[in-house]
């Protein structure tokens, strides 16, 4: 499983959202200019998320964009003040098959892509659709 959080625009309607939103790795030469964006991460980290306050379905959904870009820089500052090495112990999944379904590392990357999205589109809206 997995969290859906859409970054779009106010005219777009919600029903539409899915649609119109790009993935967060298909950069086009509108990123600048996009519908909306599209991010995707595993549910493996969401005790750290509801840690730091930034959950997506909990925190993140129904603000602005601006919003959440204030919220995740928050969390981001009270990430950095941790030992990332207790971080990791408490928050990382298990390797499974020589797999691992993310870790506090690239969830920390992932809070940063959105929260940069969400910096250069204030006024867009966010909504967790998983």
């Amino acid at each position: 499983m997995s969290y859906d959080l859409y970054v779009y625009r106010g005219d777009i309607p919600d029903d539409c959202v899915s649609l119109v939103c790009e993935d967060e790795y298909s950069y086009t030469s509108e990123y600048e200019t996009s519908r909306g964006q599209y991010f995707n991460y595993t549910y493996n980290l969401s005790e750290l998320f509801t840690e730091f306050n930034v959950n997506p379905k909990r925190d993140l959904d129904g603000n602005t964009a601006s919003e959440v870009a204030d919220m995740i820089d928050n969390a981001l500052a009270d990430i950095r003040e941790m030992d990332m090495t207790m971080l990791k112990k408490l928050y990382d999944p298990p390797i499974v098959d020589g797999r691992q379904w993310g870790s506090v590392e690239s969830a920390i990357r992932w809070l940063k892509r959105i929260r940069d999205y969400c910096r250069m589109h204030p006024d867009y809206k966010v909504v967790e659709r998983s």
